[in-house]
Formats: structure tokens, C-alpha cells, sequence
């Protein structure tokens, strides 16, 4: 009997060895693809064969982690590349027009040009620093818009009031652009839960993409879809200068590789500001129609 007892506790330890080593080699083997991969010497994740459901576990939380890494470099990488296109961006919108305002201040101060050359210089040296004054503008706002800290005051707002005033404000960009607008704003009375102020940067930044890039019609529409309030703005094109659905919202992108009318960040502002303000935005193109669509929930007494 004691033989026989002897004889299993020595199987048991012969199976409990064999077991711990076995262990600890696929620890050594998971601890080696570790290095490996640390030392950026492979790309691929730990590849484990074990019945030990712990060391699966292991393997199966480092793969995630490695994969979380993996996404967050993805991720990190596409930041710098955005920061580094959008400085480059903004410092080229920002030297042509400040070039431009350095030579005209020069010709003003040159002594040997007539009070009418004067006077068109000075005009011209108006109309850039009201550029300028614009893309400062928009390059705070963007990064204002993005940030935790831009908080919106909603409140109950009547919307066809509202863009009434900023459409009476907008008389003289359309008349200088020599553009007539066709505006439908429905006569129901239209409540949204809406920052007032998010509300005009979006309606302003939508007007002027379409004063820019309108080919002769612009219409602007104001109405109630089922329960909700759509915002729609629609501009003819020209054929060279239709825009990129996929990319219309993105970030300094702009059909004028110029940028003499605009920077790409005017829709961008658009869309962040139409998330923040729970809404829901979209751009369309139809043959030579470009379509912008702006939509909000009705506002609903509780």
C-alpha cells in the first residue's frame, strides 16, 4: 500500500515537473515575442499554443493591448500628419495676403502716384485685411470648436426670425458678389433647442461657400421635414470647380488650389459646430448643383 502511494505521489511530481516546465518555456517563448516586438523587430502579435487557460489569458490581454497600441500609433500619426499639413496651410493663407497688404503699403507711401492710385491701393489694402481678419477668425474658431472647453448655451429659438436677420445682414456680400439669392422660408413657425450664436457661424459659413463658389443661382430654403427643420442651401458650379464629396468637410480643403476664395475651414466649422449642436449635416452634388443640407429636431415642450 505504501508502495503503491509512493508510487502515484511520484507520478504525480514527474507530471507536476514536466507540467512547470512546460510552463515556463511557453512564458520564456511569450516573454521573447514581448522583446521582439518592443524592440520593433516584428509587427506581429504573440502567437501562443497552450492548454493553460492563464497563459491564454495572458496572451489573448497582450494582443489587445498590442492592438490599442497599434490603433493609438495609427491614430498619433495621422495627428502629426494633419498638424503638419494644417501649419503649412495656414502659414501659406496667412503670407499671401500679408504680402500682399506689404506691397500695396509701399506703393500708398510712395510719394510719386496720383490720390486716385492712392485711393484704389488703400481700397485694395481694405479688402485684405478683411481676408486676413477672416482667417484669423476661422483658424480660432476651429481650434476654439474643437476643444472640451467650448461650451454652447442652447435655448428655445425661433429660427425663421433668426436667419431672416442674418440673410438682411448678408445684403451687401451678395450684392457686391452680383448675386441674387431665391430664399423659400416657410411661414410655420420652426422652434429649435439651438445656441443662437453656433447657429449663425453655421449659416454665415454656408452662405459664404455658396457667395464663393456660385456659379450664378443660389437658393435658400427654410423648412419642416416630418419633425424636423432643414436648413438648405443650394449653388450652382462650375464644371472645374466641383468638389470632393468624400473630403468637403475636412480641414483646409478647398477646390481653389490658389485659395484666393477661401481656406477650407468654413464647412469644417460647419460640421463641428452641427455635432455639437445635435444636428446632422450633409452635402450633395447634382449635375451642376451642389447642395448643402442642414438639419435640426423641432423643439418639443416637455
Amino acid at each position: 500500500m505504501v508502495y503503491l502511494l509512493l508510487t502515484i505521489l511520484c507520478t504525480i511530481l514527474i507530471i507536476f515537473f514536466f507540467h512547470l516546465l512546460q510552463t515556463r518555456r511557453q512564458i520564456k517563448q511569450l516573454s521573447f515575442q514581448l522583446q521582439r516586438y518592443n524592440r520593433e523587430e516584428t509587427s506581429m502579435k504573440v502567437n501562443l499554443s497552450t492548454a493553460n487557460k492563464s497563459l491564454e489569458d495572458l496572451a489573448i490581454i497582450i494582443n489587445e493591448t498590442i492592438d490599442k497600441k497599434t490603433e493609438s500609433e495609427v491614430i498619433s500619426n495621422q495627428m502629426q500628419k494633419e498638424l503638419k499639413r494644417a501649419v503649412a496651410s495656414m502659414s501659406h493663407d496667412l503670407r499671401t495676403p500679408l504680402t500682399s497688404i506689404i506691397g500695396y503699403l509701399q506703393l500708398i507711401n510712395d510719394k510719386n502716384i496720383s490720390e486716385e492710385q492712392r485711393e484704389e491701393y488703400l481700397h485694395i489694402v481694405l479688402k485684405r485685411t478683411s481676408r486676413l481678419h477672416t482667417l484669423i477668425d476661422n483658424f480660432f474658431s476651429l481650434s476654439t470648436v474643437d476643444s472640451e472647453e467650448y461650451l454652447l448655451q442652447p435655448k428655445k429659438t425661433l429660427l425663421n426670425t433668426l436667419l431672416q436677420e442674418i440673410l438682411l445682414s448678408y445684403y451687401d456680400e451678395f450684392t457686391t458678389a452680383g448675386k441674387e439669392p431665391t430664399i423659400h422660408i416657410v411661414e410655420e413657425n420652426l422652434f429649435v433647442l439651438i445656441d443662437e450664436t453656433a447657429f449663425k457661424r453655421i449659416v454665415e459659413n454656408v452662405l459664404l461657400n455658396a457667395i464663393q463658389h456660385s456659379n450664378g443661382n443660389i437658393t435658400i430654403e427654410l423648412k419642416k421635414e416630418d419633425h424636423c427643420v432643414l436648413f438648405e442651401v443650394t449653388n450652382t458650379i462650375k464644371p472645374d470647380d466641383t468638389p470632393d464629396i468624400k473630403h468637403i468637410f475636412d480641414r483646409f480643403y478647398t477646390t481653389d488650389r490658389a485659395r484666393n476664395h477661401g481656406n477650407g475651414l468654413g464647412l469644417s466649422i460647419v460640421q463641428r459646430l452641427m455635432n455639437k449642436t445635435n444636428g446632422q449635416v450633409k452635402a450633395e452634388i447634382n449635375k451642376d448643383e451642389f447642395n448643402i443640407v442642414c438639419t435640426w429636431h423641432l423643439y418639443q415642450q416637455v
